[in-house]
């Protein structure tokens, strides 16, 4: 089964590395056509809200179909409708609400990817901890290569250019997906729709260990949301005293240590896998660390060696974090689990950065900076009241 999770790695990694390129292609060439930067802010936008949707259609989509179907038909949807853009550029002036509605829909489907592969990660494969650490590291090895290669690639061929490397990254990526081996989610005979709906928030609150996880993601989720642009932008202008270039460096240095990370765990998975709660534990307190150090010292090489440091330990914390939640339900129905687990996050992040945002412009971003840093320490001070419970 290694050769099916090396399947699903690929096939996703192809549509991850064309998702970034649309994004940016899209964005880019809107802002030169319309000079509006709303208009492109709809993007992003309609991305987040298609995603929330899809959340909700992925129990009742895999109640019909084995989650590899999931992944490969929404691919090639992804595919289809990626064609009809193109073509419609081709044959109309610019269609903005053909462009907007082909968005949508494709945002919708990509929304199914997340929950189903991470889903399919424990069917495909039994070391899960080293199965995650791989998964994670490419992903964001692919999101770094998207972000850097996607301005040079729109640079060169402009959109419909674009747009054709883009279908043959999706296309490519649907073959892939059509050659995973089955793998069925649990259908119970005269099972709601509403009851498929909300048996992944069932999981949640029935069990307690998935009840201590995803209630300590929260506070992590809270933390995390210092990060979005809105923020992070504030403290780099007035603390560090740099422009939006400096940004750019403490997103690259914190992706640098996600991959490093990953590549750590990748290499010592059976004794992460045997001191799951302690890694949490001492990842959290190490990355408020990093955070305190890096807002007290104010010093721009000094917060890039913490932005590498505080990705680094977010890798220690979330891979076995992952497990967790991968080992607390059965195989055939951790897409309900993830299903909810989507829902959840984009709510609270959506939320939290209001919240934070709102914060950092009445009383500073300092302050906002010192309350995610207490946010992690609150989670770890959780995670070790109820580590025997997680460790059993």
């Amino acid at each position: 089964m290694f050769r099916s999770f090396h399947l699903l790695v690929t096939s996703q990694s192809l549509a991850n590395l064309a998702d970034v390129f649309l994004r940016l292609s899209l964005i880019a060439d809107i802002y030169l056509v319309t000079h509006s930067v709303m208009a492109t802010t709809v993007i992003s936008v309609l991305i987040g809200l298609s995603a929330f949707i899809a959340s909700f259609l992925v129990p009742l989509v895999t109640k019909k179909l084995p989650m590899n179907q999931v992944l490969s038909f929404t691919q090639l949807a992804k595919t289809l409708l990626l064609l009809l853009l193109v073509v419609s550029l081709n044959i109309c002036a610019y269609p903005i609400a053909i462009v907007y509605l082909c968005i949508v829909g494709i945002s919708i489907f990509d929304g199914f990817a997340q929950p189903v592969s991470s889903a399919l990660i424990p069917t495909y494969l039994t070391d899960l901890a080293r199965g995650n650490a791989l998964f994670a590291t490419v992903s964001e090895i692919i999101s770094v290569v998207g972000w850097s290669l996607g301005g040079i690639l729109y640079g060169y061929l402009h959109l419909v250019g674009s747009l054709w490397v883009i279908f043959a990254l999706y296309l490519l990526a649907s073959i892939l997906s059509f050659v995973l081996p089955t793998a069925q989610c649990e259908v119970i005979e005269n099972e709601t729709s509403w009851q498929s709906v909300t048996k992944g928030w069932r999981f949640i609150f029935t069990n307690k260990t998935l009840s201590v996880v995803v209630g300590c993601n929260l506070f992590e989720i809270l933390a995390n949301s210092i990060w979005v642009s809105s923020i992070i932008l504030v403290f780099v202008t007035q603390i560090l005293h740099q422009d939006e270039h400096y940004w750019g460096y403490i997103n690259t240095t914190y992706s640098l240590g996600i991959i490093l990370g990953g590549a750590l765990i990748y290499r010592y998975a059976e004794k992460v896998s045997d001191k799951k709660c302690k890694s949490i534990i001492l990842a959290l307190l190490f990355a408020a660390s990093m955070t305190l150090i890096g807002l007290v010292s104010a010093n721009v090489w000094i917060f890039l060696i913490c932005s590498v440091g505080i990705g680094f330990f977010s890798q220690l914390k979330e891979i076995p974090e992952t497990v967790l939640l991968q080992s607390a339900v059965a195989e055939n129905q951790l897409v309900h689990l993830y299903a909810a687990l989507e829902v959840i996050s984009t709510l609270s992040f959506s939320l939290f950065t209001l919240v934070m945002s709102s914060l950092a412009q009445y009383f500073g971003v300092r302050v906002v900076f010192m309350i995610a840093i207490l946010a992690l320490v609150v989670e770890a001070w959780i995670y070790y009241r109820n580590q025997n419970l997680i460790n059993e």
